[in-house]
């Protein structure tokens, strides 16, 4: 026997349980001036998401399990990464003007929550009772379960070094002041983001074996993920950033034009593409180019840093 809380699809409880915990870790940062929890919030919210709507459901198969499983270790990874890591470094350089503002700081929060949900749309239908292999789902390991563990993976494993290999760069004390260009990061400027994308394209592929007529609305997952970090808060600002710190750095201008934005690629043959293939197959926006002195620049960016 089955239990529906609110809706067969378990997505009411869990918006109730996401916002919740944003509402409490936003208490808890604003009570104590605290944003290291912030990160821990978000991974913490995906693993209650997974694990809530894989109870409730209470039909435990071998998909449901996997995805649920994956995502748990997916969330207490990065969760606990970023943590840890925003406890070594200190403040999180992206919430100085944020908790001075309440406004905005609460609206980083809402976004949190509604990040958190969309992108959890794939492991919610994947539990429902309905789409499970006892109501009459395709047994695993289907072609299609196959192709998606192997995407996750692959995203996770891409993901997973990217951010050991760049938190072991920037422990060095010789790196301090220098952006990260070893390992992956030498073929990519930001393969941590370039995993995401794909784990989460891969946990969409597993969904495909049960998902039909309206629960097709789960591709706004992998695609919302990927819309965030090429346009909004992912590549786009941490560009500017870089740019803005060593644009005048002959080290780094020939990093950013050998190397890919996303897709790991050797920078001798990304060097080689005619810029416009850059744009269309690389990701190589215009908005990632703020190489030229702007108006809009922050005072800091005016130095120009020696290290490479």
């Amino acid at each position: 026997m089955t239990v529906a809380v609110l809706d067969k699809y378990h997505l009411g409880i869990s918006a109730i349980v996401v916002v919740a915990m944003q509402l409490l870790f936003f208490t808890i940062a604003v009570t104590f001036q605290y944003d290291k929890v912030a990160d821990f919030a978000g991974g913490i919210s995906f693993i209650l998401v997974a694990v809530l709507t894989y109870g409730l459901a209470q039909t435990h198969d071998n998909r449901q399990f996997m995805v649920t499983l994956f995502v748990c270790i997916w969330g207490a990874r990065l969760s606990s990464y970023l943590f840890y890591r925003i406890i070594k470094i200190g403040r999180d350089a992206t919430f100085p003007d944020r908790r001075s503002n309440m406004i905005r700081f609460a609206v980083f929060w809402t976004f949190q929550a509604i990040w958190v949900l969309v992108v959890s749309l794939p492991i919610i239908v994947i539990n429902a009772p309905h789409n499970s292999i006892k109501a009459g789902a395709p047994k695993t390991m289907t072609t299609l379960d196959t192709v998606g563990c192997c995407v996750f993976i692959f995203g996770f494993i891409i993901e997973t070094f990217a951010d050991l290999q760049k938190y072991a760069f920037r422990s060095e004390e010789t790196n301090k002041g220098k952006w990260c260009d070893d390992g992956l990061w030498s073929m990519s400027r930001h393969p941590n983001y370039f995993g995401e994308i794909v784990l989460w394209w891969g946990v969409f592929i597993v969904s495909l074996n049960v998902i039909e007529g309206p629960e097709y609305i789960v591709v706004i997952s992998p695609i919302f993920t990927t819309f965030i970090i090429l346009f909004l808060s992912g590549i786009p600002h941490l560009e500017r950033v870089s740019d803005h710190r060593f644009r005048n750095n002959a080290h780094y201008q020939l990093y950013k034009r050998s190397t890919s934005p996303l897709i790991p690629i050797p920078p001798s043959l990304y060097i080689e593409v005619p810029g416009f293939i850059k744009m269309l197959c690389c990701c190589e926006l215009p908005l990632y180019n703020w190489m030229k002195a702007h108006p809009s620049d922050p005072p800091e960016a005016a130095p120009a840093p020696k290290s490479s």
